[in-house]
């Protein structure tokens, strides 16, 4: 029996290959045959074996027993190969049950190791390589994982959301964590981006408070400050405070409005002194009836000049010897001229001067009544022919004028002036918060002025006819 009958199957087949490719090359006829033997014995000693034992084979069909040592060679080759073929098998199957385990790290060595040996026709060789690259996958995905979770961490979502998308088309284990992860940043994405969108709001409303707040506009700021509250934001703190103030505000325009109102009895008692002091103290408030108790001043020392005057004029008439009787004749006869051509202020001068003559005469206190009532009417018209025309200063100078005067028709004039601050607040883009708050006065003034009162609702727009209802009780 030849010595590679003694071998493996799978020895027996790599040599037959061995020798087939042998059988099929041109015989290398510049060399001698003892230097193929040289060869064959370098091949060994260099580890190719199966080089090695290519050319022992053909030595030996060329001449058998060659110098003996051939022979031993091959036996010795053969037992090299079979070793190293079997060597393969156990480590291949040792990586396979160590990767089993979970202990990748070795497994990966014996593979490594399987894949290092010098064989011609590797039985092993497509598995090992096969392992190797899933265990380099998994590493791979391992380190991608790892690497997106800890970019997520640091808040880097848009490299981690790339990162976990590569764990993802690598199919691994850790693809259904990735999927969960890029989940979680969606959704805090969309959470950032909600968040983002609130403190946006947020900032625009606190900043339309704050504009109404420094424009004197209470009620709106108040609501919207509220509002700023109500989103409980990183401005909520901020609009409380400002609440706080807007109650501290509100309360003192109460108290100027208390000032204001007793001023006004008092002027209409003809207590110059204690209106004139009123008036000071409403004036140095500062406030939005700072302007009415300016005017009031004005008038009050128009009416004491007014109370001089009449006084002198009384004191004249009775020193130009006429009897009082035929005095107050003659300023009644012309007063009644006056009246007729519409002269109501030289009627009332008249009358007044007659009235101080005698004060119980009826007929001068009918007729001073009359020209009152019509001196006031002539302004309230006034008042509201310059509303008509768009002439907002002539308006308010005209109603103000009649509301001074105690016309009768107080409502009216009272609605026709809050009318014109609200076409002025409008009129400026809802910027001139002060001609608000005017109007929100005058409207508030209405109903205690003129019990009963309806409102022209056809002769203002819409949107003062909803400013007037809102300040209604």
């Amino acid at each position: 029996m030849r010595w590679w009958m003694t071998c493996s199957s799978s020895i027996r087949i790599a040599l037959a290959l061995l020798l087939a490719a042998a059988l099929a090359a041109p015989l290398a006829a510049q060399e001698t045959l003892d230097q193929r033997y040289e060869r064959a014995k370098s091949l060994f000693n260099s580890a190719k074996v199966e080089d090695a034992c290519e050319t022992f084979q053909q030595i030996e069909k060329e001449k058998p027993g060659y110098k003996d040592v051939a022979s031993l060679y091959l036996k010795v080759c053969a037992q090299t190969i079979q070793s190293a073929y079997a060597m393969e098998e156990k480590l291949y199957k040792e990586g396979v049950d160590l990767m089993t385990a979970g202990r990748s790290d070795e497994a990966r060595q014996k593979f490594e190791q399987a894949q290092g040996l010098t064989l011609k026709s590797p039985k092993y060789r497509t598995q090992i390589t096969r392992y190797l690259k899933e265990m380099d996958d998994r590493d791979k995905e391992e380190r991608l994982y790892q690497d997106a979770v800890r970019l997520m961490n640091e808040g880097k979502d848009a490299e981690a959301r790339r990162r976990f998308e590569e764990v993802i088309q690598l199919g691994g284990a850790h693809s259904a964590e990735a999927r969960a992860s890029l989940k979680t940043l969606e959704e805090r994405t969309k959470a950032a981006g909600d968040a983002a969108a609130a403190a946006q709001a947020e900032e625009s409303a606190f900043n339309s408070a704050v504009s109404a707040f420094n424009g004197g506009d209470y009620s709106t700021a108040r609501s919207r400050f509220q509002e700023v509250v109500g989103m409980n934001g990183k401005r909520k703190g901020d609009a409380e405070r400002y609440l706080r103030d807007i109650e501290s505000a509100l309360r003192a325009r109460q108290e100027e409005d208390n000032a204001f109102q007793d001023a006004v009895r008092k002027f209409d008692r003809k207590d110059w002194s204690g209106a004139r002091s009123a008036f000071q103290q409403v004036s140095g408030m500062n406030g939005t009836r700072k302007g009415e108790a300016d005017r009031y001043l004005v008038r009050i020392d128009e009416a004491v000049k007014a109370e001089e005057a009449l006084r002198k004029q009384v004191e004249a008439a009775k020193a130009a010897g006429e009897s009082p009787q035929k005095a107050v004749a003659r300023l009644t006869e012309e007063a009644r001229t006056a009246l007729a051509a519409k002269n109501y202020a030289q009627a009332i001068e008249k009358l007044r001067v007659a009235e101080a003559l005698d004060a119980s005469n009826r007929e001068v206190k009918r007729l001073l009544a009359q020209a009152t009532d019509a001196e006031s009417d002539q302004l309230l018209r006034a008042g509201l022919q310059a509303f008509f025309d768009a002439k907002w200063d002539e308006a308010e100078k005209q109603l103000s004028s009649y509301l001074e005067k105690n016309g009768s028709k107080r409502g009216l004039a009272y609605f026709f002036r809050g009318a014109t601050h609200s076409t002025r607040y409008f009129l400026s883009g809802e910027k001139e918060a002060q001609q608000k708050e005017l109007a929100m006065a005058d409207f508030r003034a209405v109903q205690s002025s003129q019990r009963g009162f309806k409102a022209p609702e056809r002769y203002v727009s819409p949107k003062i006819l909803d400013l007037y209802r809102s300040a209604q009780p």
